[in-house]
């Protein structure tokens, strides 16, 4: 059982592997410790829980469950709050998690709990509207003509326009009033910030072999670190050379360099004989299954003979099987064999003669008896009785005993045979030294051979035995390992013995690769098996004469050689397929690649077009295929390679996007539609189309046609533009992300709504006209500077509802530089009116310029003051140095001046006298809009009494406490506009003068050094007097200031609307 984690212990008498007595069930089936087991987000391997129980755990391969049970990422946490309003609770449910008892959200998205619905009537024939997350009851406008985009508002851009830092997308309509650039400025640029298209990506291999790094350089990319033509080999290729241009590789041949760098064995053409020759590099023997018969020098190369394992069949080398001698049973037929491949019966056997085509015995001297007839035999073969024996004579066609009266008239002993002198004298068996031969003649006995050799290695399919010649031998028996391996006489004194042990079973073949990087074929190859040699053999040779024979010759010891592999095979899917002679083949069978191409995605909700996005196609090679290699000899298939592994490849992909009318066929490329994103601008208003991405790569070989991969289908419509509206009623008129419908105003005109940060932003419409500047030499408090003029304003713009407040300083400039500070305001540092609501104050003109300029930039607008190369000094938002509640010369000013774009800017900006006046006013002519002043003490600040046209719209010195206040906390003018009267004065963007400029656009001007500027509307310090539409205040832009403050306008037409100031001159008065 185990012990612990590490340790397996032996424990006596336990009937189970956890060391207990019961068997071991897991979900109602025996199991053990080890086994692979179910967990709900996948598997897990069973371990003791103790010793009669197992426990499912998880190996580390599987997610763990969540905490409702289930597999996955939760959308909260178990009784976190949920819903949009905040009152519900995450509780789990069958392994997921609801939102339980969240408060539904009103028609607005508020949490208001309100019933009514937007666009439904509602008091004095108002309708129910949404402004923000509000239902309000919104009095109905007068019609008013639409923009491009179906609303009422001036539009910054119009549909269709490029825009973007590299001006690579178009503008589209993103709410009635609203537009937006279809492709962000960071996706505009390419990998190294700039806008053109880059050969490559950073990091990417370049240069020559891919010896550089493409590195950026500015906006360009640049090869860094090519290492030239060093990197190159001879034949300008990047690969390795196995040999040198001109090196020889064959008879009138050479290395030549090729296409790509490589090296290709070519005809030498410079010697005359080699001129024109065909060589084998120009002929495909190997697919004819022939073996190729290289030039000579003299002849063009040819196809020759059949590979092994082919035979000549009607012309054509067809593939059989190889026969061996052992399966011929050429013996049966008393005939040689020829081992081959292939092998071959061959001629008859010694002691054996060819007879009507078959091998049939001859005759000898023992079969022939011959002796019995006193008649020497010639042993031939064949064999045949010859004449009389030594003392015998010919008789009468026999031989009879001879006549001879002695020995010596006998001749025995030139016989070599005794006399037994009789009588009859007859010559007897052989002498001492002699023997008997099968021809009845006594001859010297046979001699063992002598200087047997046996070949080592050096024959294929044999060992070559050789020797001399034994004096009277007829022939000569073969001994392999002291067994005869001759069926007759060897007549000759040579014998190849091709059924000597063959060597084990060839080797596996060396460094066995598969490509990976092919497209129509997996090229397998390896490197030359040699074959092992056979065993070390003994072997001896015996003479023989008939029936004589001589003894055993000395051992010869011998082996056979390995010779060469018979052809090579290669197991594809477990089948062996034979891949001829040489050392590759090409596996056109291999899974071919393909592309893969995600589901696209189609819009359904713009007004300009569709907007298809996919992911990036991806090449899929072909499935992984797995290969061994053997070679394959006489003793047949060798040991096999180890698997390794190859698959096809897949060539460069590219996408284009296509449409149909049906989605079921006739698709139709988009023009120029390439990349992963496009928008399809050319579908007409409310139609809609089917499109699919297509991934085209090629996967089928190398050169062939590119094989299309289309995704599935999706539907996309082009919106048709919305019906017009005539005014601005409700949130639903505007684009509810950046706008909203003032409600408090005449002029109901979509207007900036945004927040940054944790706090809003809010403007409200003020139209273009004509208007009265300054004062009337009867108003209360009047000063010289405030003669009346004719003024107009020929563009209609927006006006920030309330002065900039200390929180909306804070979160612009956060976001701008790390450098500016946060906190101007003296009241704020002071813990007076430090609330984000406060109005922000000791800030310089130039302060207020970049604020305008960051908050410009923060929403997407070209910025209306260009601080580039400017002379400015000192630290932006840090208000006066040593806590003084006014300084000049303080802590930021500018020596140079600051171009202005004028009002055509489209970013916020500072309102000219003009602009701040005709706001103030709000379409009124009084010392304020609620009327005039009250002659008395009340327009001092010694005993300040009511002031009815001041007190519930201004803070001045006799309401203030002081100090300033929070900003809206008094009424707003018939516009919306809060506080432009009182709490602080607001720095306008005209250069001060000693009396108001009158005309069309009066005003406008760049700021620079220390010029002095108009402060208008007065301040919580000011007197009655002091706090009034016409009071302007010629003060210098350096200077800070406690009472100081700021608010911004934007244009809304950039150009000015025709007929908007007819019959305005000068601006004198009449």
């Amino acid at each position: 059982m185990c012990e612990d984690a590490e340790t397996l212990e032996c424990v006596v008498g336990a009937a189970n592997a956890c060391g207990g007595s019961g068997e071991l069930v897991h979900g109602d089936a025996a199991a053990q410790p080890g086994e692979r087991c179910a967990l709900a987000c996948g598997e897990g391997v069973l371990v003791c829980r103790d010793r009669e129980g197992l426990l499912c755990v998880s190996d580390g391969s599987s997610p763990p469950a969540n905490a409702c049970g289930g597999c996955g990422l939760l959308p909260g946490e178990v009784d976190a709050p949920c819903g949009l309003c905040g009152e519900g609770a995450w509780v789990c449910e069958e392994e997921g998690m609801r939102c339980a008892g969240a408060a539904p959200v009103d028609a607005c998205g508020g949490c208001s709990g309100a019933s009514e619905r937007p666009g439904t009537a509602c008091q004095d024939d108002g309708i129910w509207g949404c402004d923000g997350d509000l239902l309000l009851c919104q009095a109905p406008v007068a019609p008013e003509a639409r923009n491009a985009c179906g609303g009422t508002a001036s539009l910054a851009e119009e549909p269709g326009d490029s825009c973007g830092v590299c001006g690579a997308g178009e503008v589209f309509c993103a709410g009635l009033n609203r537009t937006a650039c279809s492709v962000p400025d960071d996706e505009q640029r390419n990998a190294c910030g700039g806008c053109g298209t880059l050969d490559g990506r950073p990091a990417d291999p370049c240069g020559t072999c891919g010896t550089g790094t493409l590195s950026c350089e500015g906006e360009e990319l640049r090869c860094l670190m090519d290492e030239g033509a060093s990197a190159r080999n001879a034949c300008g290729g990047c690969g390795v050379l196995h040999a040198q241009p001109g090196d020889g590789c064959g008879a009138c041949l050479e290395w030549r360099c090729a296409e790509g760098g490589t090296l290709r064995c070519e005809p030498d053409g410079t010697a005359e004989e080699c001129a024109a020759l065909v060589t084998c590099a120009a002929l495909d023997c190997a697919a004819e299954h022939r073996r190729c018969v290289e030039s000579d020098g003299t002849a063009d190369a040819s196809c020759g003979g059949c590979l092994a394992g082919y035979e000549e069949v009607g012309g054509s080398c067809e593939e059989v099987a190889v026969p061996t001698c052992a399966e011929l049973s050429c013996g049966d037929e008393n005939r040689t064999c020829d081992a081959g491949p292939p092998a071959s019966c061959g001629g008859c056997l010694a002691g054996f003669e060819e007879q009507g085509g078959s091998c049939v015995a001859v005759p000898t001297c023992a079969e022939l008896s011959c002796g019995d007839e006193n008649r020497t035999c010639d042993a031939g073969p064949p064999a045949s009785c010859g004449g009389c024996l030594v003392g015998f004579e010919e008789s009468g066609g026999a031989c009879v005993p001879s006549s001879a009266e002695d020995c010596a008239a006998l001749g025995c002993a030139a016989a070599n045979r005794a006399c037994d002198e009789g009588p009859p004298v007859t010559c007897g068996g052989c002498l001492d030294g002699f023997e008997l031969a099968d021809s009845g003649a006594c001859v010297p006995p046979l001699s063992p051979p002598e200087d047997l050799q046996a070949s080592n290695a050096t024959h294929a399919g044999f060992v070559r035995l050789t020797w001399s010649a034994s004096e009277g031998a007829a022939g000569y028996h073969v001994y392999r390992e002291g067994v005869r391996i001759t069926t007759a006489p060897v007549t000759g004194t040579t014998f190849d013995d091709a059924a000597a042990p063959a060597g084990a079973a060839p080797a596996a073949p060396g460094s066995p690769a598969a490509t990976s990087s092919r497209i129509g074929d997996v090229r397998v190859s390896w490197s030359a098996v040699t074959l092992p040699a056979g065993p070390e053999t003994a072997f001896a040779v015996r003479a023989v004469d008939g029936s004589r024979q001589s003894g055993l010759s000395a051992v010869a010891f011998g082996r056979r050689g390995g010779g060469e592999v018979q052809e090579y095979e290669v197991e594809l899917d477990g089948t062996w397929t034979s891949a001829g002679s040489g050392l590759e083949f090409l596996d056109t069978s291999a899974p071919a690649g393909r592309v893969e191409v995600s589901s696209p995605t189609a819009s359904d909700d713009l007004l300009e077009g569709v907007s298809l996005d996919v992911a990036p196609i991806e090449r899929v090679f072909g499935a992984l295929r797995t290969y061994r290699v053997r070679a394959v000899g006489p003793a047949g298939p060798g040991t096999a390679t180890s698997p390794f592994e190859g698959r096809r490849s897949v060539g460069p992909a590219v996408l284009r996007w296509q449409w149909s009318e049906t989605g079921t066929g006739g698709w139709t490329d988009l023009a120029g539609a390439t990349a992963t994103a496009f928008f399809d601008d050319e579908i007409g208003p409310g139609e809609t189309r089917w499109y699919r991405a297509v991934g085209t790569a090629r996967v089928e070989s190398d050169s062939g046609a590119p094989t299309d991969f289309p995704s599935t289908a999706v539907e996309g419509t082009r919106l048709a533009p919305p019906d017009p509206v005539v005014s601005c009623t409700s949130i639903f008129d505007c684009d509810a992300q950046t706008q909203w419908c003032p409600t408090d105003t005449g002029e109901r005109v979509c207007s900036p709504a945004f927040s940054v940060g944790d706090v809003d932003f809010r403007f409200t419409y003020v139209p273009e006209g004509a208007f009265t500047m300054g004062s009337p030499e009867t108003e209360i408090g009047r000063v010289s500077g405030e003669d009346q003029v004719e003024a107009c304003i020929s563009r209609p713009y927006f006006v920030q509802r309330t002065p900039v407040t200390q929180g909306q300083w804070r979160e612009v400039m956060s976001r701008a530089d790390a450098s500016w500070g946060l906190t101007p305001s003296w009241h704020g540092r002071n813990g007076l009116c430090d609330t984000d609501d406060c109005p922000v104050e000791q800030v310089t003109v130039y302060e207020a310029m970049h604020f305008a300029n960051a908050l410009s930039e923060q929403q997407g607008l070209t910025p209306c003051y260009d601080f580039a190369g400017s002379n400015c000094t000192g630290a932006i938002g840090t208000g006066c140095p040593d806590n003084e509640q006014t300084c000049i010369n303080g802590t930021y000013r500018c020596n140079s001046t600051i171009p202005f774009a004028g009002p055509s800017c489209e970013g916020y900006r500072l309102p000219t006298e003009a602009e701040w006046e005709r706001a103030a006013r709000a379409g009124t002519t009084g010392a304020t809009w609620l009327g005039e002043l009250e002659e008395g003490p009340a327009t001092t600040c010694t005993n300040p009494g009511p002031q009815p046209s001041q007190d519930p719209i201004a803070w001045w010195c006799g309401n203030s406490d002081g100090q300033t206040q929070p900003v809206a906390t008094r009424a707003a003018n018939p516009w919306g506009l809060f506080d432009m009267l009182g709490n602080v004065f607001e720095w306008t963007g005209t250069v001060g003068a000693t009396a108001i400029e009158g005309g069309v656009d009066p005003g406008v001007t760049s700021i620079g050094g220390t010029v002095s500027v108009n402060a208008r509307g007065g301040s919580f310090t000011g007197t009655g007097r002091n706090v009034r539409a016409a009071r302007r205040l010629n003060d210098q832009t350096p200077r800070q200031n406690r009472n100081r403050g700021f608010r911004l306008v934007r244009t809304a037409d950039l150009e000015p609307v025709p007929g908007a100031c007819s019959g305005v001159g000068s601006g004198a008065m009449p």
